[in-house]
Formats: C-alpha cells, structure tokens, sequence
C-alpha cells in the first residue's frame, strides 16, 4: 500500500502538533491531534537511575501542555524536535517522535475529523 502525500502530510503535522503543544504551550494542539481516548504509557530514570512507569489520560496530557513549558525551562530552540513516520496504510499509521524528555512511539488513527494520536508508548533517554 502506498500512502498520498496528504496522509503522510496529515500524519506527520498531527506529530509535530504533539511535542508542539508541550514546547508552546498550547493545549489546542492536543484537541486537534489527539483523541480523546488516549493512551499514554512510558518509561523513565528516576534519579537514584531505577526505571519507572507511568500512565497518562487525553485529560492529563491536556492539563500538562498548558503549563509543562511556561517558564521556558523545559525546551528551547536546542531541543530536538523530530519526527519519523514508519508507516502509513490508509486507516493506521506510526511514527516515531524525538522531543527533550525522550523518544514516544505514537500510533495514529484516520477519523471523520481526521489523523489522530490514540496510543503513545515512551521512554526517557537512558543516563
């Protein structure tokens, strides 16, 4: 299957509109690219170096881009800000994003308003 550019284009902007929302700090990016039903799982080191997990609800991560960056101290124009899309088919797509607290694997749907992220797995870089 080959995806249309505009997929492809759709997938990626709904990508970039993820670490956009925390880097900005802009929770409307969140409405328009995630589902309400999202999932978020991840992975950190905590600082004594054991690894964590953690969840977070479509709500929580709505609440967390409206405050995660406002100082300016969380990212910055050095951060990374990258996304690669490994698949697109005509319903489902993956891509893998590359932002300052570590790499996500998002998995994205085609709904009636358009791509959205529905699962997100994470982990921080390992120290």
């Amino acid at each position: 299957y080959k995806a249309p550019a505009s997929d492809i284009a759709a997938v990626t902007a709904a990508s970039f509109g993820y670490i956009d929302a925390l880097y900005k700090v802009d929770s409307t990016l969140v409405v328009k690219h995630v589902h309400p039903a999202l999932a978020k799982r991840g992975f950190y080191q905590a600082s004594g170096g054991s690894w964590q997990d953690g969840t977070m609800t479509y709500a929580q991560l709505l609440s967390l881009s409206a405050r995660w960056n406002k100082e300016g101290k969380e990212a910055g124009p050095k951060s990374p800000r990258e996304v690669k899309v490994l698949e697109v088919m005509n319903r489902t797509a993956i891509t893998r994003v590359t932002a300052e607290w570590g790499i996500d694997y998002l998995a994205l749907g085609k709904y009636e308003d358009g791509w959205k992220i529905v699962n997100i797995i994470w982990q921080s870089p390992p120290r």
